[in-house]
């Protein structure tokens, strides 16, 4: 695409679908809403750009370049001898500012040179002198907008002896880099993923794992539920990867559990669409231990994937390495992974991934937007507003809308996009997840009709996480008690560990009026049985999954789990929202 610039950062309003269309990821790599790209290793290049120099020193990486020609024309005239273009993927689109890691040696004769993004007009970088000696961060003027794919950027010298360590493309709204940036993957270095924040998956690897084992690095590890000793092509449980790299001879590690059995130590993986690599007959060993794939590959410098497939049900993967040629291998639990969302709530999303987001949920919604409402308002038809009918209805409430939460998560993860996390209860929604409007469209007109209102609040620091369900407990916040008691009898609660069973913990979410604090606080379509429709349902829902997921590691959790090893609300990554009436589970 062809670069649109903003300059001064002023931007006009744009439509939301054209947001939509800036938003709309591929499947991202490296986890970066901010590229950082190490000059010295550019995709093609002429002049003095293809020379790594390192005589400067605290340089970023392994070195960087430095401007040999000279032409001082005020503008781009194509007369630049030095010449360089770097691809890059951005993991959402965007508008983004380009800075540069430059040092001048305050010459003002070493200070400028040109640059263009996705083929835009040349811009002019002068003046870089007026910054001192050392290296220091240079802004473009420009703001550009970015799309959520591949991209490129291309530099060509302007006056000699500028010398040129990193560029940095940065959110329009986001602080300049400082130091020497973030990590730039256009040059050979070791990467490590999780195995359980993949971008595209199937079966049991779109759900993290974290009872069972401990020991884990990140939020958990993926375990294979499926038995397949055939071929790769009958795998049921897939994790895809993407990922950026230079070009050179990568091995690859993975950080696994095979419980010391011999049935339970295999899987596939491939590169690139490549032939499959079978794992197999391990030496038998308890506990987590890098394992080197039998095959390596010799990538360009660009956008590659990796593939893993179970073959034997029963595998805890929990970390992927990426160990470029003469790399060490990796111990203990490796380096600081790369791929997973940092974003904690859907409060710490940029205005983009809140919008990815959002066309995440309108594409569910077009899919199978009526049955979902459809199953939802039957369920509390029947079964009231959850959580609130005595012993039974708690485990029915936390099962029925676990499956909900992870059908979102199956689709999500099969088409590559967006999945939920959860809302923040200390801070205003935020602003750019659209509301029920769209996606009850989509699942059609009457449900339109019967049950869209515009949403009514939209600051959630009132309510905040009860003391009770925390792990800590607490003094008495927001609009919660520091303890809870079921019908005014009985135990008093003040923290997770309190709660001695499942079920118990979803009638203190229900009956506490937890769980539809966030419904009445939003209310619109919100506030109904048709809440599905709207995109912070599953944040919320997430936000109550995260507090069991939180009471599971607690010692009451734990027993609960010993002593139920079989239990339905225990299976991975269950959708089946049939079965979670309270009549079923009543005693």
């Amino acid at each position: 695409m062809r670069a649109t610039r903003y300059r001064g950062g002023s931007l006009v309003a744009i439509p939301l679908a054209v947001l939509l269309i800036f938003s709309a990821k591929t499947a991202w790599a490296q986890y970066r809403n901010n590229v950082f790209i190490e000059s010295e290793c550019p995709n093609t290049f002429t002049g003095a750009y293809g020379t790594r120099l390192t005589s400067t020193a605290s340089f970023s990486g392994t070195g960087y370049i430095k401007s040999q020609g000279n032409t001082t024309a005020s503008t781009f005239n194509n007369t630049s001898a030095d010449h360089a273009v770097y691809n890059f993927n951005a993991n959402l689109g965007g508008f983004w500012k380009v800075y540069f890691r430059v040092n001048t040696n305050g010459n003002a004769a070493n200070d400028s040179l040109f640059y263009r993004v996705n083929g835009s007009d040349w811009e002019t970088v002068n003046g870089l002198s007026s910054l001192g000696t050392g290296w220091h961060w240079a802004a473009g003027a420009s703001i550009f907008a970015v799309s959520g794919s591949s991209n490129t950027i291309e530099i060509a010298n302007r006056e000699t002896g500028l010398e040129i360590d990193k560029i940095a493309l940065v959110g329009s709204a986001d602080p300049a880099p400082t130091g020497t940036g973030g990590p730039g993957y256009n040059c050979p270095v070791p990467m490590y993923f999780e195995a359980e924040c993949s971008t595209t998956a199937f079966g049991a690897y779109p759900f993290k794992q974290f009872i069972a084992k401990s020991g884990f690095s990140g939020a958990g590890y993926i375990l294979s539920k499926g038995n397949n000793t055939g071929s790769a092509t009958s795998s049921t449980d897939i994790a895809i990867y993407p990922f950026d790299s230079a070009a050179s001879t990568y091995s690859f590690y993975f950080r696994v559990d095979t419980n010391n059995s011999a049935n339970d130590d295999s899987w596939f993986y491939r590169i690139d669409s490549g032939g499959w690599t079978t794992m197999n007959s391990l030496t038998s060993a308890s506990g987590w231990r890098w394992v080197q794939g039998t095959g390596t590959a010799a990538l360009g410098i660009g956008h590659h994937t990796l593939e893993v497939r179970n073959r034997e049900d029963g595998l805890n993967i929990d970390k992927i390495a990426f160990i470029p040629s003469g790399g060490a291998a990796p111990s203990g639990s490796g380096g600081t992974s790369v791929n997973c969302d940092p974003a904690a709530t859907m409060s710490n999303w940029a205005f983009f991934e809140q919008t990815d987001y959002a066309m995440t949920h309108q594409r569910y919604f077009e899919d199978r937007g009526a049955m979902i409402i459809d199953m939802h308002v039957d369920w509390h038809f029947t079964n009231d507003s959850g959580g609130t009918a005595g012993p039974g209805s708690g485990i029915a409430f936390l099962g029925m809308h676990r499956a909900m939460v992870n059908d979102f998560r199956t689709f999500a993860f099969a088409n590559g996009m967006r999945s939920w996390i959860p809302i923040d209860l200390s801070s205003p929604l935020p602003f750019a997840v659209t509301d029920a409007s769209s996606p009850l469209q989509a699942a059609g007109q009457a449900y339109f009709d019967n049950w869209y209102q515009p949403r009514v609040g939209s600051d959630l620091t009132g309510v905040r996480i009860a003391p009770y369900l925390t792990a800590s407990g607490g003094p008495a916040v927001g609009m919660w008690s520091s303890t809870f008691q079921l019908d005014g009898q009985g135990p008093i609660y003040s923290k997770l560990g309190d709660i001695p069973n499942l079920d118990t913990l979803g009638r203190v979410i229900g009956m506490s009026g937890f769980h539809g604090s966030v419904h009445n606080v939003i209310s619109g379509t919100m506030g109904g049985f048709g809440s599905p429709s709207d995109p912070f349902f599953y944040g919320w829902h997430g936000l109550i999954d995260s507090i069991v997921d939180s009471w599971m590691k607690t010692t009451a959790g734990r027993a609960w789990i010993s002593a139920n090893p079989n239990h339905p609300f225990l299976q991975i990554g269950f959708t089946t929202m049939d079965g979670w009436d309270d009549a079923d589970w009543a005693p």
